[in-house]
């Protein structure tokens, strides 16, 4: 995925990774798995993943598939501009 190619060996280093999925009306076992590993990788490299308009059902096939495992439930957002925000408030901590 491109987000592998986007966020590795980069300057300045990436701290935050926001995936709209408002467009996203599917996902099947190996799109949750992808967004399993996405969410692993990113973690290891110490960037945040954040996932903004996740359909209701879409949402329900991630819990099921155990995603919420690795990428949990507070960083889902209800738009792009709430997940900036939130990136926003995190590196204003920091």
């Amino acid at each position: 995925m491109r987000i592998r190619e986007l966020t590795r060996d980069v300057e300045p280093p990436v701290k935050a990774v926001i995936l709209d999925m408002e467009s996203t009306n599917i996902i099947d076992l190996e799109g949750s798995d992808e967004l399993r590993e996405i969410g692993k990788e990113l973690e290891e490299l110490k960037i945040l993943f954040y996932l903004a308009r996740v359909k209701v059902t879409i949402k329900e096939i991630l819990i099921k598939d155990g995603v919420l495992d690795i990428i949990p439930e507070e960083c889902f957002y209800t738009s792009v501009d709430s997940a900036v925000e939130a990136v926003s408030l995190i590196e204003e901590a920091a």
